[in-house]
């Protein structure tokens, strides 16, 4: 279990008012859930607590800057708001080199999503929101735990070839985000 996949889980723990629970590291590496290939397989009920909704929300934005110092939102872009298992922390893991917060470049974000595709089934339970013209969203109606919040941030430079910082800049940009008890959370996705 990597060390941002540790953090996550007492971070989910904490958030849920459970008491995590420290084990010293094992000789040979511990996961949790049957792996295949590398990533942990896809679990069913690791969903089950997400599926009924709850009172908690979601708000927030995303930015980047660019060389110039313009900054530039999200506006229009699809968000995700991914539910955090055991499964969905180990594929954040391998996609975005984090189970935290990231951000990732536009020209890699693609091939890392074809290396390490998302099951159909927790793709069932991602919700989708989009992105204001001020880069805002919001996910109302949530569950008690954890979230990765995922959205781009993109812009064309044009007259330059891509050797020379020409073409699509910009990239996603991935945190998470622990709500309970009615909790109306904010969250700034940002490099």
């Amino acid at each position: 279990m990597t060390a941002a996949i540790f953090v996550a889980l007492v971070m989910l723990a904490q958030a849920s008012g459970r008491r995590p629970i420290i084990v010293e590291p094992a000789e040979e590496p511990v996961t949790a859930g049957p792996v295949r290939g590398g990533v942990k397989t896809f679990d069913p009920s690791e969903y089950l607590k997400y599926a009924a909704g709850g009172g908690n929300s979601i708000r927030g934005d995303a930015f980047l800057r660019t060389r110039g110092g313009d900054v530039r939102t999200c506006a229009g872009e699809s968000v995700q708001l991914v539910p955090l298992t055991y499964y969905t922390l180990d594929w954040l893991d391998h996609v975005y080199g984090s189970a935290a917060s990231a951000y990732v470049p536009i020209a890699s974000v693609v091939e890392r999503a074809k290396t390490y595709p998302l099951h159909a089934g927790a793709s069932a339970f991602i919700r989708t929101a989009r992105c204001n013209v001020r880069g805002e969203f919001e996910f109302s109606g949530l569950a008690d735990g954890g979230y990765a919040v995922i959205t781009r941030v993109r812009w064309e430079v044009l007259g330059l070839s891509a050797a020379r910082g020409g073409g699509e800049q910009g990239g996603e940009l991935m945190n998470t985000v622990f709500v309970s008890r009615g909790e109306a959370a904010r969250v700034t996705l940002t490099q």
